[in-house]
């Protein structure tokens, strides 16, 4: 038999997003609220829109505040950063 030490599953965390709508003229946000101990280390940030198709990628060392530039499609989207231990989410509307 297997033991049964598999994945564990990461809780999802709360991320702070500003400006929450964003506008498509400059979509540029500040992402906050992530915990200490991912601070200074390499996260994926992963943009999805509400059927779950990607939009959007990158690769961040996360700071205290980081500050990326959306893709300039009006709509509502999933934002996921994710790091080595944790896992942040936050919807945000491009408008």
């Amino acid at each position: 038999g297997t033991s049964g030490t598999g994945p564990q599953e990461v809780q999802m965390k709360k991320m702070t997003v500003m400006p929450n709508p964003v506008s498509t003229i400059s979509p540029e946000i500040n992402m906050s609220g992530f915990v200490v101990n991912d601070i200074g280390q390499h996260a994926k940030v992963r943009l999805h829109d509400l059927n779950g198709f990607s939009v959007a990628e990158f690769d961040i060392i996360l700071g205290e505040q980081n500050r990326i530039t959306l893709p300039s499609f009006a709509g509502l989207y999933y934002m996921q950063v994710v790091t080595a231990k944790n896992r942040y989410g936050a919807m945000i509307a491009v408008q």
